[in-house]
């Protein structure tokens, strides 16, 4: 049997995407197939913190936190173990760079770069470094975020049942920032509680500044359940996931634009997602 390895990269919502490409990959090839999960500061948290098993998955994690001269030695005996497994296991590679230009010589979605992923594979397996959904989702497969975060946001709910989700992504995420301005998710909120009185709202932002905005303006009509958002801790994560899952719970989900974070919470239980951004206000 044939191996993939599969090193995801980036945030929650992009690794989210790339674990799920890798296990339909990994079955649709007859291949066993390993998780290099990768602690650092992008997502600050093990495989198991965050996810419920996936069955005939091997989860390898590695932490690579730390910035004493210990850490730095640490880390690169790290990649020399990454650099085993792929000659352990693996003949070929594929990265982000790679599927990027698939997409772009073949089409922008997973169906049309199918052909050519499979075709990659040879010999032993083959190692895939990349934060992308490169694989259709053959199985309707979501990675089931940890149990006790959803019953934790199950609580959540039911004493604050909501309406809409938002989800407004800030920080270090360029096109999110300039094309979905705060202010046009304050008309959206407006103009709905001007029809509909009763209206709830969950908010999800990795801005507290942004947070306290709205909540100072909306107040008792819009709730959020997290307290720390910061990628670089455990509890952060956490608390990403319990948005992800409180977003995904209700009835639509007005996201910011290119945030892979507002796709994934809309696919969970594939409520419609309505992006905000300068290009469809106008």
């Amino acid at each position: 049997m044939k191996t993939v390895i599969l090193e995801p990269l980036g945030g929650l919502a992009n690794r989210i995407r790339a674990v799920e490409s890798a296990y339909n990959f990994s079955i649709a090839n007859n291949s066993k197939l390993i998780v290099v999960w990768e602690q650092n500061g992008w997502l600050n948290a093990t495989y198991e913190d965050c996810f419920e098993s996936l069955p005939n998955v091997e989860v390898i994690n590695l932490n690579y936190n730390g910035t004493s001269v210990a850490s730095k030695v640490k880390r690169r005996l790290l990649d020399g173990y990454k650099y085993y497994l792929k000659k352990r296991y693996t003949s070929s590679a594929i990265g982000d760079a790679q599927i990027e230009e698939l997409f772009d010589k073949l089409g922008a979605n997973p169906q049309a770069i199918k052909a050519s992923v499979d075709s990659a594979v040879n010999g032993k397996g083959i190692y895939i470094k990349c934060c992308y959904e490169f694989y259709p989702n053959l199985n309707n497969l979501n990675l089931s975020i940890k149990h006790s975060i959803r019953a934790f946001a199950s609580d959540f709910l039911k004493k604050n049942q909501c309406d809409i989700g938002i989800h407004i992504r800030r920080t270090d995420h360029v096109e999110a920032i300039s094309n979905s301005p705060l202010h046009l998710f304050k008309d959206q909120i407006s103009n709905a509680l001007a029809q509909w009185p009763d209206y709830k709202f969950y908010l999800s932002t990795d801005s507290a500044e942004v947070a306290q905005e709205l909540q100072t303006q909306f107040k008792d009509k819009l709730v959020t359940g997290v307290s720390d958002r910061r990628r670089d801790s455990t509890e952060g994560i956490r608390s990403a996931l319990l948005d992800l899952y409180c977003l995904g719970s209700c009835k639509e989900i007005w996201g910011s634009d290119k945030s892979s974070f507002s796709d994934r919470a809309a696919r969970m239980n594939k409520i419609p997602l309505k992006i905000i951004s300068l290009q469809t206000s106008s």
